[in-house]
């Protein structure tokens, strides 16, 4: 008959299992841990944030259909739009008198040399030089506007382009630099 001894294997010693096997299962086990600790962390912080979010997008819908809301956002865009506007005033306000266009006295001088005889059509100022058309009934008026516009400190290069004979009346155009020489501002 055969002996079986099914304890032989307590009997033996058993080996001790290094230390280095026993910090390395218990790193792993650690960094297992963490890992799974870090992952719920996030996941939590992700679900607070999630709930914040829509919170937040639910306050801001509320507030967005406020009828204050509405009528201080239409007025605000109005007050942008009036700014807007007066900075175009002050920019358009600043060029012209940096440009120093024509004032009122220059067309009340000019109007103070015309003749009885002589009317104006049109004045154009473009770039410094006005353009003038009208209607005379006769040529010594018309020549009689250009000696008076001749003998104005503010203007210079006066220039009759034509008189055109109508059956009633004279027509002419004159052109005149304002300024210009010694007389740059007016």
């Amino acid at each position: 008959m055969s002996d079986y001894n099914f304890f032989n294997d307590l009997s033996l010693k058993k080996e001790k299992k290094s230390a280095g096997v026993v910090v390395t299962l218990l790193f792993c086990i650690l960094l297992l841990t963490g890992m799974a600790g870090l992952y719920g962390y996030n996941y939590y912080i992700r679900t607070y944030l999630e709930v914040d979010l829509a919170k937040t997008n639910t306050a801001i819908a509320e507030i967005k259909t406020s009828e204050d809301l509405g009528r201080i956002l239409h007025k605000k865009d109005i007050l942008d739009n009036l700014e807007t506007i007066l900075r175009n005033i002050e920019v358009a306000n600043s060029t012209i008198h940096n440009r120093h266009l024509v004032q009122e006295n220059i067309f009340a001088m000019i109007s103070d040399t015309l003749p009885m005889d002589v009317e104006l059509v049109s004045i154009e100022m473009a770039d410094g030089v006005i353009t003038m058309e009208g209607y005379a009934l006769n040529k010594p008026a018309i020549a009689e506007f250009e000696h008076n516009l001749r003998q104005m400190t503010s203007v210079s290069d006066l220039f009759l382009s034509g008189i055109v004979n109508n059956e009633s009346n004279y027509g002419f155009t004159i052109q005149v630099q304002v300024g210009g020489g010694l007389h740059e501002n007016i």
